[in-house]
């Protein structure tokens, strides 16, 4: 083997990576903080679990160093190669959420016996969660020791469509026809017995798959149905709530029309004196001056 060829093969080996972090932070080196575990795909990701035997130390922090300087030597002697520093956790519910970040858990699964978790996200977090390639995944499991399942949360999908189907059914009592139906019916828009009565008869036989004779059975029972609906209690106190904003709003002008038109009113009372005033000191003056002059 070369020279060059058994340091590309170096760089590869796991154990290249922990040497680096013992050269790189003393606390590594002094057994402070201890490496307990490392999973690389050499030149792509690697990810190390480290935890502290100091509880004064933080273990991550201790590696990543002032500003990141610790950390940033050991990505380039790996050619920027991309390092995740991971605090330890006896408790794989709790290290998993470490391991998988940036994704954001929504829930979290254990099978102790065959060592299986199993983790949902949002849709948005999937890709997160999986990483490129798979490596996000593929990597926490290498460090866990356990197998990493990632999937898709349908909680909201599930309970959306509990609401849908309960709302087709009510639908369906009102007009008549069955839940497949009035699900179909739902779906193109009338989700209440007033927006179907509004639908046009050949809108809902194209929704509905059915010829215009029946959608036009549909809308007689619609319409009736929807003119006997009565309002419903939280649009009153809306509409008395507006009403009465619109009584206050009449009202306003009336009462505050006075108190602007009191300082136009006051005014002239207060600068006629000054005027006066100023006027009559203005004539003593000359008549002083006119004294004076005849006097001297």
């Amino acid at each position: 083997m070369t020279a060059s060829a058994y340091t590309w093969w170096q760089s590869k080996h796991p154990n290249f990576v922990r040497r680096l972090f013992e050269s790189e932070v003393a606390e590594i080196a002094d057994n402070t903080v201890e490496l307990r575990g490392i999973a690389r795909e050499a030149g792509y990701r690697t990810k190390v679990a480290v935890a502290s035997n100091d509880d004064k130390v933080d273990p991550v922090g201790a590696c990543v160093g002032l500003r990141g300087a610790r950390v940033k030597n050991i990505v380039r002697e790996l050619n920027n190669e991309k390092v995740d520093i991971i605090r330890w956790s006896d408790d794989p519910a709790v290290f998993v959420v470490d391991a998988l970040k940036p994704a954001n858990i929504r829930t979290i699964s254990l099978d102790k016996e065959n060592k299986v978790v199993s983790v949902t996200v949002d849709e948005e977090e999937l890709s997160k969660a999986i990483g490129r390639r798979g490596q996000n995944a593929r990597l926490s499991a290498k460090l866990m020791g356990w197998d990493v399942q990632v999937s898709k949360d349908e909680t909201q999908h599930e309970q959306f469509e509990e609401r849908v189907t309960d709302a087709a059914h009510n639908l369906a009592e009102e007009l008549g026809i069955n839940d497949e139906m009035a699900d179909k019916l739902f779906r193109a828009g009338g989700a209440s017995i007033d927006l179907v009565a509004q639908m046009p008869a050949e809108y809902i036989a194209q929704a509905l798959e059915i010829d215009e004779d029946q959608a036009a059975a549909i809308l007689a029972k619609a319409v009736p149905a929807a003119s006997e609906t009565p309002a419903s209690p939280s649009e009153e106190p809306a509409s008395e709530q507006v009403t009465e904003q619109q009584d206050v709003a009449d009202e306003l002008p009336a009462e505050e029309a006075p108190a602007e038109e009191a300082p136009a009113d006051e005014a002239p009372v207060e600068e006629a004196p000054v005027e006066e005033q100023a006027v009559a000191a203005e004539a003593d003056e000359d008549t002083e001056q006119k004294a004076e002059s005849t006097e001297a």
